[in-house]
């Protein structure tokens, strides 16, 4: 599969995601739950600019000639995996224990969030660290 083909396919996947959480917030509204709604919207507002700026990024890469993925980016990806799971399995270690405290129900969570707040952690722990060593710079 060529770079376009792929990037149409991230594209295509991005905009499914959006439409998902667009929808989730209006089911929200309908329900009357708006302190959900004041969450999520601001959230999804930062990652519709996020994913729009990236891949606008990445379309004028691929525009010009440059592939979708080269081997530093791969290395970088591996990278941030790998601390992404060791950072990951310490944040759901903290999160399993946190969950039997209030410090846990203070913020309205429920034992029942620990996955996805995990999930989320692991994804911040892999943007920051794709970031850092993209910045460090040096063999990868």
């Amino acid at each position: 599969m060529n770079d376009k083909t792929r990037l149409g396919l991230i594209i295509i996947l991005t905009i499914t995601v959006i439409l998902m959480v667009i929808a989730l917030g209006v089911i929200f509204l309908i329900k009357g739950d708006y302190s959900r709604v004041t969450i999520l919207g601001p959230l999804a507002i930062i990652i519709v600019v996020t994913a729009a700026v990236s891949l606008y990024k990445v379309y004028q890469r691929v525009k010009q000639g440059f592939p979708l993925k080269d081997e530093r980016s791969k290395g970088l990806e591996r990278q941030a995996a790998t601390w992404a799971f060791y950072v990951g399995i310490y944040w759901l270690l903290i999160l399993s224990w946190l969950s039997e405290t209030s410090y846990f129900t203070a913020w309205g969570l429920a034992p029942r969030h620990i996955g996805e707040l995990g999930i989320i952690g692991m994804a911040l722990v892999f943007s920051l660290a794709y970031w850092h060593f993209s910045r460090r710079g040096g063999r990868v």
